[in-house]
Parts: structure tokens; sequence; C-alpha cells
């Protein structure tokens, strides 16, 4: 429940930041029914288009797709509006090399579409451009710590 209303609380951050309106209806009510806007909507876990292990980030872009940061598989997935079946936009492996990742924690988008993934087990922000192959590092990178080229 609680990753639901961050969720919840990340959307309705981002719509407002981005200069929409958020309207609270004071008459809404529950729905037993859910739509499954990524994933399986079975819960199954694996690493096909349309499974996710270990979910953490989620953002929605200007165009209403969804990018999930799926840690279990060491990917962002990208999801279009009205579709379950998910495109890998940002692929890597279990390492420390540019295209790969230790711990993915979060990610942010920028409006060029750029994705900047944490990865906090090596100390570092990489910066994914459209269609690319490795990440550069764009904060970090030289170990943990608390020295000012380093993150903590």
């Amino acid at each position: 429940m609680i990753k639901l209303w961050s969720l919840l609380l990340f959307i309705t951050i981002f719509f407002v930041s981005q200069g929409g309106s958020v309207k609270l209806c004071p008459t809404a009510t529950w729905q037993k029914s859910a739509t499954t806007v990524a994933g399986d909507g079975a819960g199954t876990s694996g690493s096909n288009a349309s499974t996710l292990i270990r979910p953490y980030a989620v953002r929605v872009d200007k165009n209403s797709n969804i990018y999930v940061l799926d840690s279990g598989n060491y990917r962002v997935q990208r999801f279009s509006p009205n579709s379950t079946i998910g495109t890998t936009i940002v692929n890597g492996s279990a390492g420390i090399a540019f295209n790969q990742f230790y711990n993915l924690d979060d990610m942010s988008i920028d409006n060029s579409g750029n994705i900047y993934i944490l990865d906090s087990a090596i100390g570092r922000v990489t910066k994914w451009a459209q269609g690319a192959s490795s990440g550069v590092v764009v904060a970090g990178g030289n170990d943990l710590g608390s020295h000012v080229k380093q993150l903590a």
C-alpha cells in the first residue's frame, strides 16, 4: 500500500509541476477492479517484455508513456499508453561498467527523453540518451564517500 501511495503522490506532484492541475473529487468511490498499466497483471515476475522483477521507480512522460526501473532485470522498460507489453530502452547487466548496474535505486527523465539512473552501490548517476548502449556518468563515479566528487 505504501508503494501505491508513493506512486499516486509522485503522479500528483509530476502533473502539478508540469503545469497541470489536480482536482480531487469528494464523491469518488473505491472500485474493486483495477486496470493493469504495466506488467502481466497476474503478479508474475520474469524477464520477458510483459514481466518485471523488483520494479523500483515509475515515471510518466509528457506523452503518457510509463517508464519502470526494473531493478531485478537491470533495465528500464517503457510501456506505451494502452499497452502492457514493455519495450526495453535501457538494457544492462550486473557489474560496474558504464552499461552495467549494481544496485538500481531511482531514475528521472528530462524533457529531451534522457534517463538518469542512480546506482547507490557504485555511487554514481548515469545519463542514458535515447538509443544509447551505455550511460555517461554525470555525478559521482568515484566510489562512495563524502568528497566533492563522490556520492554518499
